[in-house]
């Protein structure tokens, strides 16, 4: 029997042997010609079928840079009302950012339907805010401001998704199961969706890649998560959202690097460069130099620099 044939049998009867993996590319509106939105497609596609799988407990984990798009957070928004927890990391940067991008005082600069769409975003992220369980985390730098520098900057630049129910097995076909990872470069934001290139894949029957990065979620919330004396409240019954505050952040002195860590080197620099007395001479040598303007004839052409005239001997 021809190989072919044999590997065509081995397939039919073992559908799990592969991965199931779809990609995505989005490309920005004043290019695709009504390609359409790949990426956006690919979340509130994973989203519904979650939602379908009701009453099953079904769970969605997000580790989002930024997040203001307005389909996503009606999709959302959708799946917390039919039962299904919604668990998301966001950015504390990006996250101050999109509330100032959909402020009253910036809606009320757009007209027509930019206006109204805008309003709707506002409406969908604080409905999704309070009613999500949303950590917001990180550590923006700030110039001058004590903790927020360079070496305390902690910035949450994930961008992936999990989506899981119980009882889901092996045996469940690809179109049917809804677990899976979504990951890449798209943030859930409308300037990635329209204005964008962006890449987005989705992988499913690989239970120990979706257990991968479910250990990265869980690793990065126990970072980021308050000590025990200052933890929030637990989640009230209305399933209000649960925001961490930001945990003191301690820098090591040691190092294995010469000279001691990071922060003791920058800080002996500046002691350095304060205590450096001037060098005269490096400081004629640092010092713009202006060249001579070479000649020019009458026809324009550059005739070199002029030499000086040897003194009479």
């Amino acid at each position: 029997m021809p190989i072919f044939i044999i590997f065509l049998i081995f397939l039919a009867f073992c559908p799990k042997a592969f991965s199931e993996i779809t990609v995505g590319f989005n490309i920005p509106s004043s290019k695709r010609a009504g390609v359409g939105i790949p990426c956006q497609k690919m979340v509130i596609d994973a989203i519904s079928m979650l939602i379908a799988k009701k009453p099953r407990k079904c769970k969605i984990q997000v580790a989002m840079y930024s997040l203001d798009n307005l389909s996503i957070l009606n999709k959302l928004n959708e799946a917390i009302t039919q039962g299904i927890e919604v668990h998301v990391l966001l950015d504390k940067e990006q996250n101050i950012q999109a509330i100032d991008r959909l402020s009253d005082a910036k809606i009320d600069s757009f007209k027509g339907a930019l206006k109204t769409a805008k309003k709707r975003a506002q409406v969908a992220r604080r409905n999704f805010l309070e009613n999500a369980a949303v950590t917001i985390i990180g550590n923006p730098y700030k110039k001058g401001v004590a903790g927020h520098e360079y070496d305390k900057i902690r910035v949450l630049h994930e961008k992936f998704s999990i989506y899981t129910c119980e009882e889901e097995t092996a045996a469940t076909s690809a179109e049917d199961n809804p677990n899976a990872v979504i990951l890449g470069s798209y943030n859930w934001t409308e300037a990635a969706s329209e204005t964008n290139y962006e890449n987005c894949v989705k992988i499913q029957e690989e239970p120990g890649i979706i257990e991968a990065f479910k250990a990265r979620f869980e690793k990065i919330s126990d970072i980021e998560s308050p000590p025990t004396a200052f933890a929030p409240p637990s989640t009230p019954a209305t399933g209000k959202a649960v925001v961490s505050v930001t945990p003191k952040v301690t820098t090591s002195t040691s190092s294995s690097t010469p000279g001691g860590s990071y922060v003791a080197q920058h800080q002996k620099k500046q002691e350095y460069e304060a205590n450096k007395k001037p060098t005269p001479s490096l400081d004629r040598l640092a010092s713009p130099v202006k060249s001579p303007s070479p000649l020019k004839t009458k026809s324009g052409k550059s005739v070199g620099i002029p030499r000086a005239k040897k003194s009479a001997e």
